[in-house]
C-alpha cells in the first residue's frame, strides 16, 4: 500500500499571490520614506509655480483690490501646510486585501489537501482497487 503525499501548499496560486503581494507590501513599506520625501520637493515645486501664477494675475487682474495685490506680492499670504495629494496608502491597503484573501484560500487549499489524504488513508479499499469501481 503505497501512502498518497499531501499536496504542498506551494502547488495551490494562491500562495504564489500571498508571496508576491506581501514582496510587494515590504518593497512599499522600504521604499515608502523616500517616495514621500520625493513627492513633498515635487508638490513644493507645484505650489510654487501655482503662487507665481497667481502673483502675475493678481498684479494684472482688475478684478481685486489694491491691498489684495499687495498683500500677494509682499508674500503675506499664509502658505498652506503641506498635505500629500498622492499618497502609497490605498496602494498598500488594496496589496493587503490580497493578502488576506491570499493567505485565507491557501489555507482553504491546504485543509482540503488534508482532508482528502485522511480520507484516502481511511479508506484502504480505494488504494487497493486502484481507484477502479466495482462493477459485476
Amino acid at each position: 500500500m503505497a501512502d498518497k503525499e499531501i499536496a504542498s501548499v506551494t502547488d495551490t496560486p494562491w500562495f504564489w499571490v500571498m508571496l508576491f503581494s506581501l514582496a510587494a507590501l515590504a518593497a512599499i513599506a522600504t521604499v515608502g520614506p523616500k517616495f514621500e520625501q520625493r513627492e513633498e520637493a515635487i508638490e513644493t515645486k507645484f505650489h510654487a509655480r501655482e503662487r507665481g501664477l497667481h502673483r502675475e494675475e493678481a498684479t494684472q487682474g482688475p478684478t481685486e483690490t489694491d491691498e489684495q495685490v499687495a498683500e500677494v506680492a509682499d508674500g503675506n499670504t499664509v502658505a498652506k501646510p503641506w498635505s500629500a495629494v498622492w499618497t502609497l496608502e490605498p496602494l498598500m491597503a488594496v496589496i493587503g486585501v490580497v493578502v488576506v484573501v491570499s493567505v485565507f484560500m491557501s489555507l482553504r487549499f491546504h485543509q482540503k489537501c488534508i482532508a482528502a489524504a485522511a480520507r484516502s488513508a481511511a479508506d484502504p479499499s480505494e488504494e487497493a482497487d486502484g481507484g477502479e469501481s466495482k462493477a459485476g
